[in-house]
């Protein structure tokens, strides 16, 4: 099964129910934010919630953040989280989302994206890599990065 009709867009302050939405459905157990800090997220500019939705109901979202550098302009993107629902999982969603990810990151002109994934998450690992992440053993963790094209 694939992702067709599936939906991927990014939240700005007015999709603050839907964000509430997404993560409460994807992250159970977790402490849910306050409405207003979603809020304040969802108005940043160097923040970016994709959410995915099918039929309306959200499926899957990625946060990431721009870092600024002290040394130059151009920000570092940090892939911070991704989460798809299992119901949904193996059907191209998260490789949606993580190329939605390197998308604001080449529109940002970001000096490099990155992220980390425990080496132990083979489904995160085999994305990232197939995304053209490069991958660097940091130890307990798995760091992928990605360059701006030349």
């Amino acid at each position: 099964m694939d992702s067709a009709g599936v939906e991927i867009r990014r939240l700005g302050q007015t999709d603050q129910a839907l964000a509430q939405q997404a993560v409460e459905l994807l992250k159970l157990g977790s402490k849910l934010p306050e409405p207003d800090f979603l809020g304040k997220l969802l108005s940043r500019e160097d923040s970016l919630l994709l959410v995915a939705t099918d039929q309306a109901e959200p499926i899957g979202f990625l946060i990431a953040y721009a870092l600024p550098r002290i040394d130059r302009p151009a920000s570092m993107m940090l892939l911070y989280e991704i989460e798809v629902a299992e119901s949904h999982q193996r059907r191209g969603i998260g490789r949606r989302l993580v190329q939605g990810f390197l998308d604001w990151c080449q529109q940002e002109k970001a000096a490099m994206a990155w992220c980390l994934t425990e080496r132990d998450n083979d489904a995160a690992r085999q994305l990232y890599a197939s995304l053209g992440g490069e991958e660097s053993d940091i130890g307990d963790v798995m760091l992928y990065e990605w360059m701006p094209p030349s």
